[in-house]
């Protein structure tokens, strides 16, 4: 029997949500989507998709501090998550959904009922290395996040009928409910003529932090840049940019090599294709 599925994508950037689309091509059955931010903007135009309320970060410089999820908005997301159980309860009988796949978002574990609604969590944290950190000699924000992060990973797990860590190592290894596979990346089936370099925001404040800084030094050199999630006039005759563009998995096949944030999909998809790239971490990522 085929069975309709459910797939709760986190809104933070766009790696989670273009792995989960290289996921939902694979499926079969009916494919609903819940997600915010940058999933939700980048779904809603594919596949049935509803709106819930998600983190928010509220640092645009390219660090990121535990104290900084204290934010009124994030209060906010979380009263409102009340308001989302039930929107996506309703969705889940309506459309008889069998299925939940969760990427990183903990709403899913109060949605699946063992016996009844099948769970699985997507998850791309190396739990050994959290614990690493926890108990290693760094800074204060490093070691809370995480924390958090270790802690509601295995909250997730203790839920999930079928754990995925996909491995940037291409490793696959497989023991009771937890399986480790490859990269999950998008396909692609057009290919666009550009030689440049490409720069991947992520959809995320960070990386605007990141553009800026290097829009200052195209200026200086002889190449061509491509900037994805950016604003579109910039006056420059080597830089060109989309605000938005979904296809820039296209772009990447030609490209002469990419600068990223250090996201899993971002590298994943590089090392796939067998492009140089040049990642620029978070702070206390």
């Amino acid at each position: 029997m085929i069975k309709n599925k459910l797939i709760i994508s986190t809104g933070v950037g766009y790696g989670h949500v273009t792995r989960d689309q290289a996921i939902a091509e694979k499926l079969s059955g009916k494919i609903f989507f819940a997600g915010y931010g940058c999933s939700y903007n980048y779904l809603k135009a594919f596949y049935p998709t509803i709106k819930i309320s998600g983190i928010r970060f509220s640092d645009a410089r390219n660090i990121l501090k535990f104290r900084k999820l204290f934010i009124p908005a994030n209060f906010v997301s979380l009263f409102y998550s009340i308001f989302d159980y039930f929107r996506l309860r309703k969705l889940i009988k309506k459309e008889n959904i069998k299925v939940i796949i969760s990427d990183n978002e903990p709403i899913a574990k109060f949605l699946s009922k063992k016996g009844e609604i099948k769970s699985v969590l997507i998850h791309n944290q190396n739990l050994k290395g959290l614990w690493k950190i926890i108990k290693g000699d760094y800074n204060s924000d490093m070691r809370l996040l995480a924390k958090l992060t270790k802690s509601l990973i295995e909250w997730g797990h203790k839920n999930a009928d079928l754990v995925i860590t996909p491995s940037l190592l291409g490793k696959t290894e497989h023991k009771g409910r937890y399986y480790s596979v490859g990269s999950i990346v998008r396909k692609s089936e057009n290919k666009v003529s550009n030689n440049a370099i490409l720069v991947m925001l992520g959809g995320s404040r960070f990386g605007l932090f990141m553009a800026d800084k290097i829009i200052k030094l195209a200026e200086e050199l002889n190449e061509q840049f491509i900037i994805f999630g950016y604003k579109e006039d910039l006056g420059l005759k080597n830089v060109k940019a989309f605000k938005f563009n979904p296809n820039f998995i296209d772009y990447l096949k030609d490209a002469k090599a990419v600068i990223s944030l250090s996201g899993h999909s971002a590298i994943s998809e590089c090392l796939v294709h067998k492009k140089a790239c040049l990642i620029l971490p978070i702070q206390n990522c």
